[in-house]
């Protein structure tokens, strides 16, 4: 097990697992979801609950909006191009 693609591979998953833990924790706090905060902090998934969470749960109002304001003014450009 002291080969350097096992290192670079868990260090890799360690790295993987704490940004989305983290991110999704953070996102839990700001939204005082204890249950949620609690969870993450418990389960180790490598990133597969987090980012479930993030994904389907830990939607904030606003998000996407960025998304689908350039997607308008895109369309706007394209309209005024024909």
């Amino acid at each position: 097990m002291s080969s350097p693609f096992f290192f670079w591979g868990l260090s890799f998953w360690v790295v993987w697992d704490i940004f989305w833990k983290g991110l999704a924790m953070w996102r839990a706090a700001r939204r005082k979801e204890s249950w949620w905060f609690v969870a993450l902090m418990l389960i180790n998934s490598v990133g597969i609950l987090p980012i479930a969470y993030l994904l389907v749960w830990g939607k904030e109002p606003g998000d996407g909006k960025m998304v689908k304001s350039v997607v308008s003014k895109v369309k706007v450009i394209k309209k005024k191009k024909k």
